[in-house]
């Protein structure tokens, strides 16, 4: 068993079709033996489950929201991920996105993200170790990943905004 309290964590972040699900996916099979990693909780929800943020459905479902619901969903698959790494002996965990990447989408930014879950960017500045911050593609690209991702709904524009709202929730990580 692994004795430490708390092993490393790395979040891998970005606006959409930026490739973070396929760098978590290659780490995955490259660090098999070191790496723990834990999926986007965003697509899961939208995939798996067929809810889709903002519309009447996710209301009707999700109580009080798609964003309440994706922090509290995505701290439970990063707890249960370090405690599954620290059994076996993995030496990080690499999330694909963090809790902070949810202010990029809450009304009110940072401020709006803390007051709704309780929490300080600082505080979940400490939950990671490392961010891995990966650009937006050009756009012909990233309209050509779009139609091959059903979890994807904003246009380039769209996404380059998104851009610019994740880089600023993660830019004064040490």
């Amino acid at each position: 068993m692994y004795s430490k309290e708390r092993i490393p964590r790395i979040v891998v972040t970005g606006p959409p079709c930026a490739g973070k699900s396929t760098t978590v996916a290659l780490l995955q099979k490259e660090l098999a033996v070191t790496a723990q990693c834990v999926p986007e909780v965003a697509s899961l929800l939208i995939i798996q489950l067929g809810i889709q943020p903002g519309t009447p459905g996710e209301r009707i479902v999700l109580e009080p929201g798609f964003q309440h619901t994706l922090y509290h969903m995505q701290n439970l698959f990063e707890n249960v991920s370090e405690r599954i790494a620290m059994h076996t002996q993995k030496r990080f965990l690499v999330c694909d996105k963090g809790t902070l990447d949810i202010a990029a989408h809450v009304s009110g930014g940072i401020a709006g993200y803390e007051k709704l879950f309780g929490t300080t960017q600082k505080d979940d500045y400490a939950q990671y170790d490392m961010v891995l911050f990966l650009e937006l593609p050009p756009k012909r690209i990233y309209d050509m990943l779009c139609k091959t991702n059903p979890a994807r709904r904003e246009n380039f524009e769209q996404a380059k905004e998104l851009e610019e709202k994740v880089r600023q929730v993660w830019r004064n990580h040490r």
